[in-house]
């Protein structure tokens, strides 16, 4: 058996999903303070490309906000979409890139619920 390597993800395609309460941006992002400005550096859009310049990034959003929520979603709802969002956003590129999934909190019940319906939903994707 051979264990794959962080470089053979070069031409892979990361989907990033968000929390309870996250962003799909603001989830992956650091701010350092220094002494006149503060430096934003959001790693897979900054630091990612550098060490992987074929990888393609895609941040799903949905509503997790959990107080002010008005949305009805709930976790299917929102695998459903990202299933939809997973399949507009990949029609017309290669389709067999394998994905890799990243996801926090209740972003990765949201890909648990998803993962039964990927090979339907994306037939030709190594998931």
């Amino acid at each position: 058996m051979t264990q794959a390597s962080f470089t053979d993800l070069g031409s892979h395609s990361v989907v990033l999903v968000h929390g309870l309460d996250g962003d799909p941006v603001e989830t992956w992002e650091h701010i350092t303070a220094g002494t006149k400005s503060q430096r934003r550096t959001v790693w897979p859009e900054d630091l990612l490309p550098k060490i992987l310049p074929r990888v393609r990034v895609l941040s799903f959003g949905y509503n997790g906000d959990m107080y002010r929520s008005n949305s009805v979603a709930g976790i299917r709802g929102n695998a459903g979409a990202l299933l939809s969002h997973l399949k507009s956003h990949r029609y017309g590129v290669d389709q067999t890139r394998p994905i890799v999934f990243v996801a926090h909190c209740l972003g990765g019940l949201i890909v648990k619920q998803a993962s039964p319906y990927l090979h339907l939903t994306l037939p030709s994707a190594e998931v």
